[in-house]
């Protein structure tokens, strides 16, 4: 029996028809999905993985893993298999990152997206000569997913970095993607402002000011919401006058 075979028979007596009519929407893949919960997902994967660790090297899974990724036709699948990069983080390599760097062809929704931000941020902070290069070279990319990964993979969340990229290498990413027309990667925008502010509050404050009105609505929402009503306010009002100036 195939890897991907393995999983689906693993995950298919938890199929939620309901579930699944909420999640193509939600989600927004052009895959079809189960409509198995996360939890359910997660310990499909931590089943799966624990028993083929038992009889192969991670380089062979590493393998069968991204064949299956590469092929897959159900959006838990391909979760299934980011969660086994997923959960050996520390452990992800050079030789690793060479393999995943490849998956963010098959990225089409948010929720992939961001697992696999997750991951390739981790990656970027202890490989950040080897990994940094292909976040530069993606946010000019004409696939809007790649676009999305060079901003949300410079840090993903703040609070999981211990060795953050220094602001001179994450402002002029968000820079050249203000005027994105992708909704996801606009989002993208207002998630990394945010989450650079947090680490370098008073650099990314000048940069939001300086960029008011070239901010869309959906990044300075995202990008401020952490801010004091006081703080945000004025900036606002700012922004609603440039409009109908």
């Amino acid at each position: 029996m195939t890897l991907e075979r393995s999983i689906l028979k693993r995950l298919k007596p938890h199929c939620n028809p309901k579930r699944a009519a909420h999640d193509v929407g939600y989600v927004k893949s052009q895959l079809p999905t189960l409509g198995c919960s996360i939890p359910t997902v997660r310990k499909v994967a931590k089943q799966t993985f624990a028993e083929l660790s038992t009889e192969y090297s991670h380089a062979q899974i590493r393998k069968m893993v991204s064949t299956v990724w590469k092929t897959a036709k159900t959006h838990d699948v391909m979760t299934v298999c980011l969660l086994y990069f997923s959960a050996r983080k520390p452990q992800n390599d050079l030789s690793d990152w060479r393999v995943l760097k490849s998956w963010s062809t098959r990225i089409d929704n948010w929720a992939h997206s961001d697992v696999l931000s997750d991951i390739y941020a981790d990656l970027l902070e202890r490989h950040r000569k080897e990994v940094y290069p292909t976040f530069k070279e993606w946010n000019t990319h004409r696939e809007d997913w790649k676009r999305r990964l060079s901003l949300t993979s410079l840090l993903y969340y703040s609070n999981s970095r211990n060795n953050a990229l220094p602001v001179k290498k994450i402002l002029p990413l968000v820079k050249a993607r203000i005027s994105d027309e992708h909704f996801y990667v606009q989002r993208a925008v207002g998630w990394t402002l945010r989450e650079c502010g947090n680490l370098y509050p008073k650099p990314t404050e000048v940069f939001i000011k300086k960029h008011l009105t070239d901010l869309s609505s959906i990044a300075f929402t995202t990008a401020t919401e952490k801010w004091s009503k006081t703080k945000k306010e004025p900036l606002k009002r700012a922004r609603k006058k440039a409009r109908k100036s």
